[in-house]
């Protein structure tokens, strides 16, 4: 029987946000702590949706790492596989406050030594999709952790997801990333690049349907390229081809709106909907997260949002 709809693996960290908009960190006097990381974004996301979301990751036994948790355990996230260690601070990332991709500073902890246990291969085994991040790639033992979760998680069936969030001042050896993700790209279902990840990866200067071809070349059975403010598209190994408009909404913060999105998308993959309803709702739910600043810790509900969106869920059977 499976418990998870989602489990995440990877970073758990404090987002430290520019209190001023507009500045560099550079200029920047003042910032707000919020819990941050992708993937404990998306675990939190999926719970506020109504899904039942678990993170295998670790903090540190600190002030920072204990808000963390309390945070993750607020949203509704389980977090029986969060592990502490009482020898490494809590991994801080600094960010600034845009309506562009935001500036950041990583300082890197607690989450970059992770490894796995018996606990951890147990939730891995009672989840429907694993999903993970490239900034959890990018350092050892960490590395190894995600590697041999997504292989279990493929190994017994599951849906893995994986982030190509990558950015060269997270991991500098673009060859090695490269190489790390062709290694992981053949167990990939879904996967998520921005057309910044693509770019970063890949280099300037292809169409985005060509940068959704390197991800397919690589492996990923469907790829969902976000590009900003911009449309969205879509493309399988299958031939299909789609993109999506985005509507033009208010901006207060784009910090994390990606990882809502995709949290967003993962669940409604799981309703039963075809790829292009789900970026609908992905797209509504990202519009609703970028009026706020730092996460969101109150629930939506998915089901009202379907009906919104004149959505017929297959899938009928919806916490909510």
């Amino acid at each position: 029987m499976e418990h998870f709809d989602v489990l995440t693996i990877g970073e758990t960290l404090v987002d430290a946000i520019a209190a001023e908009k507009g500045k560099s960190l550079a200029q920047t006097q003042r910032f707000d702590r919020h819990l941050g990381g992708s993937v404990a974004n998306i675990a939190c996301a999926v719970a506020l949706m109504g899904g039942c979301a678990g993170i295998i990751s670790q903090v540190g036994e600190d002030d920072a790492g204990r808000m963390c948790r309390s945070q993750l355990r607020q949203a509704g996230v389980d977090v029986s596989a969060l592990h502490l260690t009482p020898t490494l601070a809590t991994t801080h990332a600094y960010v600034s406050r845009t309506e562009g991709t935001p500036e950041f500073r990583i300082e890197r902890g607690a989450d970059a030594s992770l490894r796995l246990n018996a606990q951890d291969a147990q939730c891995i085994a009672q989840t429907r999709i694993i999903h993970a991040s490239t900034f959890a790639l990018s350092v050892e033992p960490l590395r190894s952790a995600v590697i041999e979760a997504l292989t279990q998680g493929y190994h017994a069936g599951k849906i893995v997801s994986l982030d190509p969030n990558y950015h060269p001042h997270v991991w500098p050896n673009i060859q090695e990333a490269r190489s790390v993700l062709a290694r992981l790209y053949p167990l990939v279902a879904i996967t998520k690049p921005s057309l910044d990840d693509a770019m970063r990866l890949f280099g300037a200067g292809k169409s985005n349907m060509e940068y959704m071809q390197c991800f397919l070349d690589m492996g990923a059975k469907l790829v969902v390229l976000t590009t900003g403010p911009d449309d969205v598209y879509i493309a399988d190994q299958q031939g299909y081809r789609a993109h999506v408009p985005v509507p033009r909404v208010p901006v207060t913060d784009v910090t994390g709106a990606g990882d809502w999105f995709w949290a967003a998308f993962m669940l409604a993959h799981l309703d039963g909907f075809p790829p292009v309803q789900a970026v609908r709702f992905a797209i509504a739910v990202a519009h609703y997260k970028i009026g706020f600043v730092g996460p969101l810790l109150a629930p939506i509900d998915r089901k009202k949002l379907y009906d919104t969106l004149c959505f017929t869920p297959p899938n009928q059977n919806i916490a909510h």
